[in-house]
């Protein structure tokens, strides 16, 4: 069961990446909890970070791909994930 408690969580990521700005596992979640608030556009920069730091990523671009496809930016969306399917 999920507490849904999203902008706790995003302080959380954002004092672990105080201490290590490129934890990616930090990046990749505090994406996915602003993706769960509707910041889409805040989440694909978490995952844009993720994918500088690890360019084969692959949960940042399927992560970055879901966030497209809730924009809606399909053929965004289709883009990453189809190097999910590539790496």
């Amino acid at each position: 069961h999920e507490l849904e408690r999203y902008d706790e969580a995003i302080k959380c990521f954002d004092r672990a990446l105080a201490i290590s700005p490129k934890h990616i596992n930090a990046l990749n979640n505090k994406g996915a909890s602003l993706d769960k608030l509707g910041r889409h556009d805040e989440a694909i920069e978490c995952y844009d970070k993720t994918i500088s730091i690890d360019p084969n990523n692959v949960d940042a671009y399927y992560n970055k791909g879901l966030s497209y496809f809730q924009l809606p930016r399909y053929n965004e969306a289709i883009e990453y994930f189809d190097r999910v399917l590539d790496i």
